[in-house]
């Protein structure tokens, strides 16, 4: 289940989803510590069939998200066991 970020801090959930053969929608989510979105993005690409390196490409993508909002104190949350 999701849990709140720590107080002062952010959150931002990452996921990927295949959409047909080789593209994935990659989804991001960031949150206060209040619960609240403070953001969201998403983008389509194209791949392989390899979940593991969907899901690392929707890491990259979210961490090249919040270094272009210049924001600091962010958790990042995801459910690829493999990347984590």
């Amino acid at each position: 289940s999701w849990s709140l970020p720590p107080k002062h801090g952010l959150k931002l959930n990452v996921d990927a989803h295949p959409l047909d053969v080789g593209h994935w929608g990659l989804g991001l989510v960031l949150r206060g510590d209040d619960g609240r979105c403070v953001g969201a993005a998403t983008r389509i690409c194209k791949g392989s069939e390899c979940v593991a390196m969907a899901e690392a490409l929707g890491l990259s993508e979210g961490m090249a998200w919040i270094e272009k909002l210049h924001i600091q104190n962010v958790t990042i949350e995801m459910d690829a066991e493999t990347i984590v």
